[in-house]
């Protein structure tokens, strides 16, 4: 990511607000892709844990 943002602040066709605003979208792509890893990973522990929860439970009607 630092390398992208080098790159966006020494383009010289883009504005100081232009790159302002580039910077702030890169940084918003990069914590929703971390929600969204992160929400995946919770996911899969809730899954897990169903699972152990599932197979802890006595078999009804044997």
């Amino acid at each position: 990511m630092a390398a992208q943002i080098e790159a966006i602040m020494r383009d010289p066709s883009l504005t100081h607000d232009q790159k302002l605003a580039a910077v702030a979208s890169l940084r918003a792509a990069k914590l929703a892709e971390a929600k969204a890893v992160r929400a995946r990973i919770i996911a899969e522990a809730k899954a897990i844990a169903k699972v152990r929860r599932r197979m802890s439970r006595p078999r009804r009607g044997l």
